[in-house]
């Protein structure tokens, strides 16, 4: 259904005439007075002021149920829909300005109510407060040694154990009870400390333990490398000698060998020289025995110089070698010129 079908039914604000009259409040209005529980003379008042308004809307909706318009001709009924909607909206307009005026009644009413009840208000609760205090008096004081008597039972237990997870509260035990929890406390540290003065005490003699078996196999593995090292330092010098005579030997057995064959080839030389001499000699005197003068001078400084110097392998016995050879060159030269000059 429509909200303006809603509004023109019958059933929603009863008839002129009927019980209550035009001066009833309809049956959506008086539920909502029921429902919000309002006082009486509350009730009272709303119906007072909106009683007339609602009458009156229901004889100009009595006319307005009877206005159809289905042609353009129908000028009358227009013109009445026309009034009828204006007289409607001025009920309405009046609605609105007496809702603002006794909403705005009603929260004044309320915010006197609020002042009045908060100064009230105000008067009491110090003297509640106090006299709450004045009758907790002897409580508080109660909870106060008990607080304390906690927290100083607290303490004594945290020289022996953690208390931070202990969530019991030890102002409620027995001083008997307690004592007993704090010998119990204080015997079990002294049995941990023992505990953890053997453990130490064994610790301490098992690293010293340790340590004389290190330093002694220390002593021992320098002891085995510094003998190792000896007997290879020997081992080392025994043949480095061994090589050494080795290489003395090997080198005299070389000079003997090349002293032999240098005598040896000295020797053949000499011999060759002197053979070679001695035939150039002959051949010397045969040619000269043929030859004239000149010629025969010129054979004998050839035979001169054919002369063989010896081999010589000292370094005084090689420059005397080289001095020998050149005084010999010399001659041969001199035998040369002399020749030329005379013959």
């Amino acid at each position: 259904m429509s909200q303006a079908a809603e509004i023109l039914d019958p059933e929603v604000m009863p008839a002129a005439g009927a019980p209550g009259g035009p001066t009833a409040l309809p049956n959506a209005a008086l539920r909502i007075l029921k429902e919000t529980g309002v006082e009486q003379s509350t009730a009272t008042q709303l119906r007072f002021a909106f009683n007339a308004m609602f009458g009156q809307a229901e004889k100009w909706l009595g006319q307005a149920r009877a206005i159809r318009v289905t042609d353009v001709t129908q000028v009358r009924e227009m013109k009445m829909a026309r009034e009828v909607r204006l007289a409607l909206r001025q009920i309405r307009c009046d609605a609105e300005n007496t809702r603002k005026r006794l909403k705005s009644d009603a929260l004044a009413k309320g915010r006197a109510i609020d002042g009045i009840a908060n100064v009230l208000k105000a008067l009491i609760e110090p003297a509640e407060t106090y006299l709450q205090e004045q009758e907790d008096f002897a409580r508080r004081v109660e909870e106060q040694r008990l607080a304390a008597l906690n927290e100083t039972r607290r303490l004594a237990l945290s020289a022996y154990m953690d208390v931070g997870g202990l969530s019991e509260n030890l102002a409620a035990l027995p001083q008997e009870q307690f004592d007993a929890m704090l010998y119990g406390a204080q015997q079990k540290r002294v049995r941990e400390a023992e505990a953890a003065a053997e453990a130490e005490r064994l610790r301490l003699a098992e690293a010293g333990r340790a340590r004389k078996e290190a330093e002694a196999l220390e002593e021992k593995r320098r002891a085995e490398l510094a003998e190792a090292r000896k007997r290879a330092a020997a081992e080392a010098r025994a043949r480095i000698e061994a090589e050494r005579k080795a290489d003395l030997e090997r080198m005299e057995r070389a000079r003997i060998q090349a002293e032999l064959a240098q005598r040896d080839a000295a020797a053949r030389a000499e011999k060759a020289a002197a053979d070679r001499q001695a035939a150039e000699r002959e051949a010397a005197a045969r040619r000269a025995a043929q030859a004239p003068d000149r010629e025969k001078v010129l054979a004998f400084a050839a035979s001169v110089r054919r002369l063989a110097v010896p081999a010589l392998t000292s370094p005084a016995g090689v420059k005397a070698q080289a001095d020998l050879a050149a005084k010999v060159e010399g001659f041969a030269r001199w035998i040369e010129g002399a020749v030329a000059a005379t013959l």
